[in-house]
C-alpha cells in the first residue's frame, strides 16, 4: 500500500521489542511508535472481527464498539507519529547544524511526552516487561527540558508574533514589561475615562443613601 505523503510507510517492516535506548533518542521514539501503531492496529482488527461475529455482521455497531481503547488510540498514536516524523525530517534537512540540533529536541520531547501516555499499552502488548523503558522515557524528558532551557527564549521569540502585532506591554520580546508599562502610563497623563462622571454621580448617590 502506497500513500502520497508516505504516512503508511510505518506499516512496513518488522518492529522489534524494546531492548535498550540508543544514542539517538528521536529514533528510539519513532521505533516505539512503529511498534505501538501496529499493536493498536492488530487490537482494533481483532476486536472488530469479534464484534462482527457477536452482532451478526452489523458493521455499524461493530465499528462503534471498536472505538474506545482501540481505534481511538490507534488514531491518536498515528497522528502523534506523523507529527514527530515530519518535524524530524524537516529539521534534519536544515544546513545549520546548530539550528537543527536545537530544533530536533522539540519533536523528541513531544514524542517522549506523548509516549508516556501509552506506557500501559506498551507493557500490556509485550513491548517490554522491565521498568527500564518507562523510567528511561521520564529521564529523557527531564534531560531534554534541561537541554532546551538555554534556548527557550529564542524558541519562543521565533514563533511569537512581533511586538507591533502583539501590541502588549507585558509581551514585549526584550523582557522588560515594567519599563513598558510605566512608559505607557506616562504617555497618558491625567487621562480620565469617558464614564468617570457616571461613576462619580453613582458614588455620590450611594453616599447619600447610606447616611439616611
Amino acid at each position: 500500500m502506497d500513500s502520497p505523503m508516505k504516512t503508511f510507510d510505518v506499516l512496513y517492516g518488522e518492529s522489534s521489542n524494546f531492548r535498550d535506548f540508543g544514542e539517538d533518542i528521536l529514533e528510539d521514539v519513532l521505533n516505539a511508535y512503529r511498534w505501538l501503531i501496529k499493536y493498536y492496529l492488530h487490537e482494533t482488527r481483532d476486536a472488530y472481527d469479534e464484534f462482527l461475529k457477536e452482532t451478526q455482521n452489523d458493521t455499524f455497531e461493530s465499528r462503534y464498539e471498536t472505538q474506545v481503547h482501540r481505534a481511538q488510540l490507534l488514531s491518536i498514536a498515528y497522528a502523534e507519529y506523523v507529527i514527530v516524523k515530519w518535524a524530524a525530517d524537516a529539521y534534519r534537512s536544515l544546513e545549520n547544524p546548530r539550528v537543527y540540533q536545537v530544533l530536533l529536541r522539540m519533536p523528541s520531547l513531544y514524542g517522549l511526552y506523548s509516549l508516556e501516555k501509552h506506557l500501559g499499552s506498551f507493557y500490556m502488548g509485550g513491548y517490554t516487561y522491565t521498568e527500564q523503558f518507562g523510567e528511561g522515557i521520564r529521564r529523557s524528558i527531564r534531560q531534554l527540558e534541561a537541554d532546551l532551557l538555554p534556548d527557550s527564549v529564542s524558541l519562543v521569540d521565533a514563533i511569537a508574533p512581533p511586538d507591533f502585532v502583539l501590541n502588549s506591554a507585558l509581551g514585549m520580546s526584550d523582557g522588560k514589561p515594567y519599563n513598558h508599562m510605566m512608559k505607557e502610563f506616562r504617555s497618558h497623563t491625567n487621562m480620565k475615562p469617558d464614564w468617570w462622571q457616571d461613576l462619580r454621580d453613582f458614588l455620590k448617590e450611594n453616599a447619600k443613601k447610606s447616611k439616611l
